[in-house]
């Protein structure tokens, strides 16, 4: 993260001196923003008038919730009067939110334009965060962060791609993910019709008291005005739509309730589902969203590749993907059966398993993957243009990790919640393991270090048997042509001296390679 590459032409934040209609020339955004192996198209960049803060000095261009009128934030359907002006200042207003709930917008960040999408925008503008920390009006609406940006790139360009299933997003702890994530949810729950929102999670209760109620939450704060119709609601659903019964009761009541049903409604719900396989059995979703889901087999003894493999067909028919499936966790400290399943389907969603023959251009899970890399998202390292400092996060990171050394446990725990890269997220090693894998990803974090110096640490050749193949020993013959490049990890006093021969018996012979 550190290292920038050489053949970047330009930088985010290099600015040109060629101005066009009042704005700087920045010809590297209307290039394909890199996110993680895939690149995202950024929309045309509109004129200065609609970028928000284009006439701000450079010092106050930074993201701050817009200030609707007070009315806007105060009107109640059907109770509060207004004057004809005052609604067609309301009926702007709302259209206006809207366009940018679905299609984001531009703002000036510290003398930069910069995008964020409709669901970055609601999540800033709407999305009051549970248990977050108050502001003086009572409120928690999250900052402007940059990795976030970034991530909801990834959300956006997974979306739009026919042939991606969805986004496995593998992170550091507390980087605010699930809060994201719920945040989608509330956006397209309260503006898209006719759809099927489903949520899963380590368990049934952790769905409804996590993912369920931050959902609720963002969305009962939100302006009235904007709010739709809310129909049957419970704590693992809530219902955009008409009762499900007729109306009962006195004549009064009736009626109440018949206008109510005759009244325009999304017809958009949001189920919450206890974990086990098939529990999305039936109808088509627009989204599914697994949580924790590496931590399946360790909540409720499931197998996640199973959910996987069965659930998923609620957003598909037959080859057609007709919604998304997003798979959101940092990864557990215990290398179980959940740990190795996740594992092998983040890895199959990387790009290099396209098989660039076949009519679909798909991932071997269908999925795209993307990391957050706890050097860009640890809290107290942001200023206020939602840049992070790199060397204060590692020093942070590098501090904790070094407060753990002697306890490999502890460790390995802390390098998964706090990973610099996928790879320390999903490297083997958490409890349960038979290898001291600190000294092995220490000695392995050298040799990559050499290959970057460009330093010769290996010999090249190949292996062969000394004798009748099966029956005999193996010998590495150096050759410059060779298939295979051997170096030693570990220190020779440190290299298992013995190993079982390859017939199976249970005696043990001397290993030397």
């Amino acid at each position: 993260p550190l290292m920038a590459k050489a053949d970047n032409k330009y930088k985010e934040g290099q600015v040109l001196k060629v101005i066009i209609g009042g704005l700087p020339n920045l010809p590297y955004i209307n290039q394909p923003r890199q996110v993680e192996e895939h690149e995202y198209t950024l929309p045309p960049i509109p004129h200065k008038s609609e970028i928000l803060y284009y006439d701000l000095p450079k010092k106050d261009q930074f993201w701050k919730r817009i200030e609707y009128p007070p009315l806007f934030y105060s009107y109640v359907p059907g109770v509060t009067e207004i004057t004809d002006e005052e609604s067609e200042t309301l009926s702007s207003c709302m259209r206006m939110d809207k366009e940018r709930r679905r299609n984001g917008l531009w703002y000036m960040n510290n003398g930069i334009p910069n995008y964020i999408t409709g669901n970055n925008y609601y999540f800033l503008q709407w999305g009051d965060m549970l248990n977050g920390a108050l502001d003086d009006n009572g409120n928690s609406y999250p900052s402007y962060r940059k990795f976030q940006r970034d991530l909801f790139y990834f959300i956006d360009l997974c979306d739009v791609n026919e042939d991606c299933l969805g986004g496995f997003v593998a992170k550091s702890k507390k980087v605010g993910a699930t809060q994201i994530f719920a945040s989608v949810y509330a956006n397209k729950g309260t503006l898209d019709e006719k759809i099927l929102l489903g949520v899963m999670s380590k368990t049934g209760d952790e769905c409804e008291s996590t993912n369920m109620a931050m959902i609720k939450y963002m969305i009962d704060k939100m302006p009235q005005i904007i709010l739709p119709k809310k129909g049957t609601q419970g704590a693992m659903k809530i219902s955009f739509s008409h009762p499900s019964q007729k109306p009962t009761g006195t004549k009064q009541y009736k009626e109440k309730m018949q206008k109510l049903m005759n009244e325009r409604v999304l017809n958009t719900t949001i189920m919450g589902k206890t974990t086990k396989v098939g529990a999305f059995d039936g109808p088509r979703y627009k989204y599914l969203w697994f949580d924790e889901f590496p931590k399946y087999h360790q909540s409720v003894k499931i197998s996640p590749k199973e959910i996987f493999e069965k659930d998923t067909a609620a957003v598909k028919l037959q080859q057609t993907i007709t919604g998304k499936v997003w798979i959101t966790a940092y990864t557990p400290e215990v290398d179980d059966k959940g740990f190795l399943e996740a594992k092998q389907i983040y890895y199959d969603s990387k790009k290099i398993t396209i098989n660039p023959k076949n009519i679909l251009k798909r991932t071997k899970s269908n999925l795209f993957c993307y990391h957050i890399s706890s050097l860009y998202a640890t809290e107290g390292t942001f200023d206020k243009y939602g840049e992070v400092d790199v060397e204060k996060a590692y020093r942070i990171n590098e501090e904790e990790r070094q407060n753990a050394v002697g306890d490999s446990n502890k460790l390995q725990a802390l390098i998964r919640q706090q990973s610099r890269h996928e790879d320390e997220s999903w490297m083997i090693g958490g409890a349960g393991s038979l290898f001291d894998n600190m000294r092995l990803m220490a000695s392995i974090g050298e040799k990559e270090n050499k290959v970057f110096m460009r330093e010769k640490f290996y010999r090249r050749g190949n292996f062969r048997w000394t004798g009748m193949r099966f029956r005999s020993t193996i010998e590495f013959v150096d050759n410059p042509d060779g298939k295979w490049y051997l170096t030693r990890l570990l220190d020779e006093s440190l290299v298992n001296k013995f190993m079982l021969p390859s017939d199976g018996k249970k005696n043990i012979i001397p290993n030397d390679v």
